[in-house]
């Protein structure tokens, strides 16, 4: 029943008065009570098989005196190596669990991924080959694949999921240890969620945390910027943050089991700072409109103001404004967001006939259209306090005081387009005029 690597066994018995012989192999499956044994067929129907793999091995057969009757099994017998190293684990590493194998039990080490493990066989043998062979799923017991180098009795592997073996020669004759497996613990990767709708309150804060909390030695965060450039999040370790730079963000943790091994979420959310803005578009029809942004018709709230009051939209979609009937003024919106964050746009200003409701009298303004200087004739510096220029969506580009009666504003470095020229006394009335620039 001990044979070397390459010979053969020769397995009989009597066949005296015995028919319908089969010979079966071990084999081991995963059963409704886990690893199970069970048995496959070799092609041989007389009472003598050859075999050189080690297994265990029975025989199934009728006996003639119950010829209905069902077949009657045998005890197995093994087939075992003739020299059998033993492998053992030199960093006092524990066995998790024991498996079954073909002829004996395998030890499972359960390390973490990629740990340089020390094994080790006992010195009494000729030569050692140590041998591994990737976990796939089934206990696929098969010697492996030679470690090119590791030919002395101890070796260093890194836990991978592997099957572990030696063959070792005694005298000329050859034969493999019962298989181990290094296991190594499967970590879920963390997960990076966001509670705050994956925006930042201008001033404030926003909450991003790992979704699923679990049993971590240590976190550190990382923050991508705009630019697309990496940085550490500064006293980062632990499982949540609140942010205030917009940018996306990715944890790192190290489990508890593995605190040397660094797992990451890859991706995490990509914060945005929560800022209104009033953009100008123009339909399929050709109707102007003003339209707020960020837009989230339905989720978000939107409040319009003119002048600094509250506007009644009359548009049955709160996010635009119509140009078409909008008295003149300085717009402005406010959007709130579900945390509630509340966000105020830029102003804009509309005018219709090219002087407002609070035009100032004896007011001249030229060359319009410009290529560059503009002059302001006509001013009192005792009534007039500012000059301010507007671009075409409402950001003031250009200010300054009334100091006499004639001001140059210098408008070179603008780009071309329409822009709004306002006066503002000192009671706080405005006179408002489009000049082109070229």
């Amino acid at each position: 029943s001990e044979i070397c690597i390459g010979d053969t066994a020769n397995l009989t018995f009597g066949s005296y008065k015995w028919t319908n012989i089969q010979w079966l192999k071990s084999d081991i499956i995963m059963g409704q009570q886990g690893w199970e044994r069970t048995y496959l067929p070799i092609a041989n129907d007389t009472n003598k098989v050859y075999v050189s793999e080690y297994n265990q091995y029975i025989v199934k057969a009728k006996h003639e005196s119950c010829p209905n009757g069902l077949k009657v099994t045998s005890d197995p017998i093994f087939i075992t190596p003739s020299v059998k190293p033993v492998i053992t684990s030199l960093d006092g590493a524990t066995v998790h669990s024991w498996r079954m194998s073909m002829i004996d039990s395998a030890a499972f080490y359960i390390f973490c991924q990629g740990y340089p493990v020390e094994l080790g066989v006992d010195s009494g043998f000729d030569s050692y080959q140590w041998n591994t062979l990737t976990y796939g799923g089934l206990d696929d017991y098969e010697i492996g694949n030679p470690i090119e180098g590791d030919t002395l009795n101890t070796a260093t592997i890194n836990a991978e999921v592997i099957w572990v073996t030696v063959t070792a020669e005694l005298d000329g004759c050859a034969g493999q240890s019962a298989p181990i497996m290094l296991d190594a613990w499967f970590f879920q990767d963390p997960v990076v969620q966001s509670y705050n709708n994956n925006e930042i309150c201008v001033d404030d804060s926003a909450l991003v945390n790992l979704g699923f909390p679990g049993a971590w030695a240590s976190y550190f965060w990382m923050h991508e910027d705009e630019f697309g450039v990496w940085d550490t999040v500064p006293n980062s370790n632990n499982d949540n943050i609140y942010v205030t730079e917009p940018g996306q963000y990715v944890i790192f943790a190290s489990p508890e089991l593995c605190p040397d091994f660094t797992y990451t979420s890859g991706v995490g959310p990509t914060m945005t700072i929560f800022e209104a803005e009033i953009l100008e578009d123009v339909d399929t029809d050709g109707n102007e409109f003003f339209y707020a942004t960020p837009w989230q018709y339905g989720i978000w709230e939107y409040q319009w103001y003119k002048d600094g009051e509250p506007y009644n939209n009359p548009s049955d979609n709160p996010v635009i404004l119509w140009k078409d009937g909008l008295p003149n003024g300085t717009y402005h919106v406010e959007i709130t967001n579900p945390q509630p964050c509340i966000a105020v746009s830029d102003d804009v200003v509309w005018i219709v006939d090219g002087i407002g409701e609070n035009a100032m009298e004896n007011l001249t303004i030229y060359p319009n259209p410009t290529h560059g200087v503009l002059n302001v004739d006509g001013l009192n510096p005792e009534v007039s306090s500012t000059i301010s220029v507007f671009n075409a969506i409402g950001k003031m580009v250009l200010s300054q005081n009334v100091t006499s009666e004639i001001e140059r504003l210098n408008m070179t470095n603008l780009p071309e387009g329409l822009y709004i020229i306002q006066v503002q006394n000192k009671d706080g009335l405005v006179s408002s005029y489009k000049i082109n620039k070229l």
